[in-house]
C-alpha cells in the first residue's frame, strides 16, 4: 500500500512538471532571439549622443529576425538576447544606412524644387520621398535648360554611427 501512495504521487508530480514545462513556465525567460523568430522591442536610437527616435512609453516594435524588414546591424545586435533582457547595439554605418555617398544620384525637376523650397543652390539638401522613405538629396548640378537638378540622395542616417539601446520584450519562436 505504501509503494502505491509513493507511485501515485511520483505520477502526480511528473504530471504538474509536464504541464507547467510545456506551458512555458519554467525554462521559458532562458531562451535567447534566433533567426526566424518574431520579436518585440522597445528602443532609444541616438546619433552622436543626441536623441533620435524612441518607442518607450508606445508600442513595441515587432520583426522576424532576418525577414530583411531592419538593418542587418539592429537585425544582428537582437540575435542571443532574451526576453526583458536590455543591450546596447551600436551599428556602424556599413551595417545601418550603408555610407554617405554622391554616386546615389537622382535626377530631380528643378521646377518642383523650387515650387516647394523657394531658391535652388548647389550644396542644398533637401527631404525628398522615395516611395514612403524619406531621404536626403543633397543638390550636386543645376541645368536651367534641362530643368533638373542632379542630387546625391542618400538616406538621413546614411554615414552615422547608431547606437539603439535596446529592450527585448517578447520572443516569438519560429514555426
Amino acid at each position: 500500500m505504501h509503494i502505491k501512495t509513493i507511485v501515485t504521487a511520483v505520477l502526480c508530480l511528473a504530471a504538474v512538471a509536464a504541464v507547467v514545462l510545456s506551458a512555458g513556465c519554467v525554462g521559458g525567460s532562458d531562451r535567447s532571439a534566433k533567426d526566424g523568430d518574431t520579436v518585440s522591442v522597445f528602443y532609444t536610437l541616438t546619433v552622436d549622443g543626441v536623441e533620435k527616435e524612441s518607442n518607450l512609453g508606445s508600442t513595441p516594435l515587432e520583426f522576424t529576425i532576418g525577414a530583411g524588414t531592419m538593418i542587418q546591424g539592429f537585425n544582428d545586435g537582437v540575435i542571443g538576447m532574451k526576453a526583458g533582457e536590455t543591450k546596447t547595439i551600436v551599428v556602424s554605418p556599413e551595417n545601418g544606412y550603408g555610407v554617405y555617398s554622391k554616386e546615389k544620384k537622382a535626377e530631380l525637376p528643378l521646377s518642383e524644387l523650387k515650387q516647394a523650397h523657394g531658391t535652388v543652390s548647389v550644396g542644398d539638401i533637401f527631404e525628398v520621398y522615395a516611395g514612403y522613405t524619406k531621404m536626403n538629396a543633397e543638390i550636386l548640378s543645376i541645368d536651367e535648360e534641362k530643368g533638373t537638378a542632379d542630387a546625391a540622395v542618400n538616406h538621413p542616417l546614411a554615414g552615422k554611427t547608431l547606437t539603439f539601446t535596446v529592450k527585448l520584450d517578447s520572443i516569438t519562436p519560429a514555426k
